[in-house]
């Protein structure tokens, strides 16, 4: 079997100023990390690998939006454990064979692929995405596919791969999952382009770049955008809300102000949609990034994690850190660190937890 070769990208350190502003927060609550084994590894663990653009710079936002999407509906699968984009996406722009990405993510399966835009062919555009899951223990193809697509099928095409991935894995699918799916965010193709750019944003605030602050104002310029061309685009609320929580906790806008409008697009979501799992774990961010409401934010969390099992841990960590809950907070923590291994985040948080139950060593 040939070796697949993949590129992967050193993220960026984080920044001075923005490291400071973690650590604060960090220390406030995040006292995490020590405590049990890891308990028996039961699922298979794969990784979306960041597709490569073979078309314009330009049109990267785009790329790796397609390769969020179908981690994330990937995500969806009981049976599936998914590496979080976020470390996946440092395996982006460096070549490794597909045994070093085992090694290092300790996965089973890997997916990569390729993306070719062109907004400019015929009336709605082409897209053409190919994929490929690959066993990682051999680096064998078990499947690959190429597919056709105008840019108002782009979802349909990410949908597609990951259905696609699931029956190759002989995983069960059932229909609440494969309806979540091929659920469409959005029928408006401008409103979802403004909401991929958006997302491209919030992921270089969060990469450590010192203009964080920016990024944060020009993605809620695009989730505006995109919530004035759709205003149902339930996901561009949630995201909103999301970020503006993230201000108010982080002390970059502790106003009244900056609360509210967490809180009015969390109802806007609401009334769209009130149904759907993950309005409750953006919920979670808001009462306890916003109040330090644990007992709240841990009866949201709680309600969505059977659904969706590939939630983070991350939230449910640090709630269980203010609430003094060490060893439980430890084992959430080992867990994220399982799903995300290369966010930097999280060993440290532990460190904190460590440190705090004066486990040194």
């Amino acid at each position: 079997s040939k070796e697949v070769t993949v590129t992967v990208r050193r993220r960026w350190v984080w920044a001075a100023a923005f490291f400071m502003i973690t650590v604060v927060s960090v220390l406030t609550f995040l006292l995490l990390k020590g405590g049990k084994s890891v308990a028996p590894k039961e699922n298979d663990m794969l990784i979306v690998l960041p597709f490569d653009n073979e078309g314009l710079p330009a049109d990267d936002y785009i790329v790796n939006g397609i390769t969020r999407e179908i981690t994330d509906r990937l995500s969806l699968l009981q049976e599936l454990d998914i590496i979080a984009y976020t470390s996946a996406m440092q395996a982006k722009n460096a070549d490794k064979t597909i045994r070093q990405i085992r090694e290092e993510f300790a996965v089973d399966y890997v997916v990569t692929g390729t993306v070719l835009c062109d907004k400019n062919s015929g009336e709605k555009g082409l897209v053409l995405v190919s994929a490929e899951l690959i066993k990682a223990s051999d680096a064998t193809q078990i499947w690959s596919d190429k597919i056709t697509s105008s840019f108002e099928g782009i979802t349909d095409a990410q949908s597609q791969i990951a259905e696609e991935i699931v029956k190759k894995l002989d995983l069960t699918l059932l229909e609440p999952v494969r309806e979540a799916i091929w659920a469409k965010a959005t029928v408006n193709t401008e409103a979802y382009d403004y909401y991929l750019r958006a997302r491209e944003h919030l992921d270089t605030a969060w990469g450590g770049t010192l203009e964080f602050y920016e990024e944060f104002k020009k993605g809620f310029a695009m989730f505006a955008k995109a919530t004035d061309l759709d205003p149902d685009f339930i996901w561009a609320w949630l995201w909103s809300s999301l970020i503006h929580s993230w201000m108010y906790h982080y002390g970059i806008d502790r106003s009244d102000e900056r609360l509210e409008k967490s809180k009015l697009a969390l109802d806007k979501a609401r009334e769209i949609q009130p149904d759907l799992p993950e309005i409750n774990i953006f919920l979670a961010y808001y009462h306890f990034w916003g109040f330090l409401d644990t007992e709240r934010a841990e009866e949201l969390y709680t309600s969505v994690r059977e659904v969706r099992p590939n939630i983070t841990k991350g939230l449910i960590a640090e709630i269980y850190a203010a609430q003094g809950k060490f060893e439980e907070a430890a084992e959430a923590y080992k867990e994220e660190i399982s799903r995300d291994p290369l966010n930097e985040l999280n060993p440290g948080n532990l460190a904190v937890i460590l440190t705090q139950m004066r486990r040194y060593s």
